[in-house]
């Protein structure tokens, strides 16, 4: 009887299976892509209207390589996209919101508004993380 009951659940796995990879199928004809985990590669734009000219203006929006020493003494590099040159704070929340989403929406940041460079300062002392630099790409 067990060997029965055994072979109905690998029946059961594999109809779910199956079932599971046709609606993957269709999720993909749907939203016209190979990979549905596939990451967009998009260029993100910066759009603004010309009080002049009265038309959108479309810009590329800039790539900065953040240069840091992560939590395990590691020197990590990451890019980011910024209309301009972020500063070691605006660099502090863009790392904290990549590495740490659910610490940067928690806003554990008791030096804001108290101190300058609160950002860099709790990322350094809560999650051992010092930004070396900011480069251009």
């Amino acid at each position: 009887m067990p060997a029965m009951q055994t072979l109905r659940s690998v029946k059961i796995a594999a109809l779910i299976l199956s079932l599971a990879s046709q609606l993957l199928q269709v999720l993909c004809f749907i939203f016209q892509t190979h990979d549905p985990f596939e990451r967009s590669e998009r260029a993100k734009v910066q759009i603004g209207v010309s009080p002049i000219a009265g038309f959108i203006e479309e810009a590329l929006m800039q790539k900065w390589k953040i240069t840091f020493v992560d939590d395990h003494g590691e020197t990590v590099d990451e890019v980011f996209e910024c209309d301009e040159c972020p500063d070691n704070e605006h660099a502090a929340k863009l790392i904290k919101a990549r590495l740490l989403p659910v610490a940067a929406e928690l806003d554990l940041n008791d030096l804001e508004g108290r101190t300058a460079d609160a950002s860099v300062k709790s990322l350094k002392t809560q999650n051992s993380i010092q930004i070396l630099g900011i480069t251009p790409i």
